[in-house]
């Protein structure tokens, strides 16, 4: 299969280097599979470190994002002008356990052989309760045929909640598995103090937006692939 794992970065070279390393220690236990890491970043001066860093690594493609960052266009537009069987959706501050690519793989052929389904990667360090089951994935490719133009991300939103809308639909349609043999380490600072970083605090700044936009969906009983209806024009 093509696995594409997906990873947008932004002023963050040491953990982006600590996420890719990650990555290719567990792409090892995938060696029969055609895998590569997309890097997409916001600036030139994180474009040029980041292409002279994996330069020697053909596995990892680095790429310049040329309008400016919003989640949901990010990630439907890397589907819309990519082909794989199973797309992997990362953050950089995030740290791939080294099973955790193949028990996705294995979750997928068990749960959802045709590629039907999404399965949710496990934050095995932070409380179940307080995660979102989508927030890091795998997603297959006939699951996103569900979707016009594929586009499995509600646009409605600048950073958060489009996670969350997902867990809803897939998890509605029993399309979802949250495997916890697929597991990663969020480097999120609300749980350890040593992480935070400018990067985090600027994605925060969209977070009050988001949850209104959330709210104002579900009052109008709007859920993302079971219906598509978008309120931001």
């Amino acid at each position: 299969m093509k696995l594409d794992i997906v990873i947008p970065t932004y002023n963050r070279p040491l953990k982006l280097l600590k996420c890719v390393a990650s990555i290719i220690d567990a792409m090892v236990a995938i060696p029969d599979h055609n895998t590569y890491i997309y890097v997409y970043c916001s600036n030139q001066e994180d474009y040029e470190y980041t292409t002279n860093l994996f330069e020697s690594l053909r596995s990892v493609l680095v790429r310049f994002l040329t309008v400016p960052y919003k989640a949901a266009n990010f990630w439907n537009n890397h589907i819309a002008t990519s082909s794989f069987d199973i797309m992997f959706y990362l953050n950089d501050d995030v740290l791939l356990h080294p099973a955790c690519l193949i028990n996705a793989i294995k979750a997928m052929e068990t749960n959802f052989p045709d590629l039907d389904g999404v399965i949710g990667l496990y934050q095995e360090n932070l409380p179940e309760t307080d995660t979102v089951k989508t927030a890091f994935g795998a997603i297959g490719d006939k699951f996103l045929s569900r979707f016009p133009n594929k586009k499995v991300f509600c646009e409605d939103y600048e950073r958060f909640y489009l996670d969350k809308e997902l867990e809803l639909f897939s998890a509605k349609i029993n399309r979802l598995i949250l495997s916890k043999e697929a597991s990663l380490i969020h480097c999120h600072p609300a749980y350890n103090a040593l992480w935070d970083d400018f990067t985090h605090k600027d994605v925060r700044t969209h977070l009050a937006g988001d949850r209104l936009m959330f709210m104002k969906r579900q009052r109008k009983h709007l859920l993302w692939g079971e219906n598509f209806t978008l309120l931001k024009k």
